[in-house]
């Protein structure tokens, strides 16, 4: 092959790859409006540490810290609220700004009925218009960072099937971004 054609058949193996990806998110969308999966209930400490061990090479390969504060003393979701806290590390890693590590923090606090939890970053935010277009299917703000853009919103459809919410808020572009995850107790 030319060199013409060898940058073609890149380009197709890219776009291959991006529309494998976009299948597999619709596929996890479409689990998670179904229901499928075991309902294990654990204390939320073992919840963020799964997240945390399935991202231990993303996050040392970026320098990212990551910084457990508080957490209250409930029992969640395993599976679910896993995959949330995991999609929403891996998104505090991926997007930060360059040349500046990430920086990560995780907190919550609990009520009588309701868990909030929160991960800040310190990344490359999120404009006024961007913030709730970031929980669409396919949607992303920073197209030269590799994704489907369907992290979010599958977050969002795993945290409504529970009864729960997430919103998130950043000062703007380049000053970070915090996701707030409400999610009812179970009594």
């Amino acid at each position: 092959l030319d060199a013409d054609e060898r940058e073609l058949l890149g380009h197709i193996d890219a776009a291959a790859s991006r529309l494998s990806g976009q299948i597999r998110g619709l596929m996890e969308v479409a689990r998670v409006a179904l229901g499928g999966g075991p309902q294990e209930h654990v204390p939320l400490d073992v919840v963020v540490q799964d997240a945390l061990d399935a991202l231990r090479a993303a996050a040392r390969e970026a320098e990212a810290e990551v910084d457990v504060r508080s957490l209250p003393d409930v029992t969640v979701p395993r599976t679910e609220l896993a995959l949330v806290l995991q999609n929403l590390i891996a998104n505090g890693i991926k997007y930060h700004r360059p040349g500046i590590p990430p920086r990560i923090t995780i907190y919550g606090s609990a009520g009588e009925h309701h868990l909030e939890l929160h991960v800040a970053d310190n990344g490359i935010g999120l404009s006024d218009a961007d913030r709730e277009r970031v929980f669409g299917s396919f949607e992303r703000v920073a197209l030269d960072i590799p994704g489907t853009g369907m992290g979010l919103a599958t977050v969002r459809r795993m945290l409504e099937r529970h009864g729960g919410s997430i919103c998130v808020t950043s000062a703007g572009p380049g000053r970070g971004s915090e996701f707030t995850v409400r999610l009812p107790l179970r009594a």
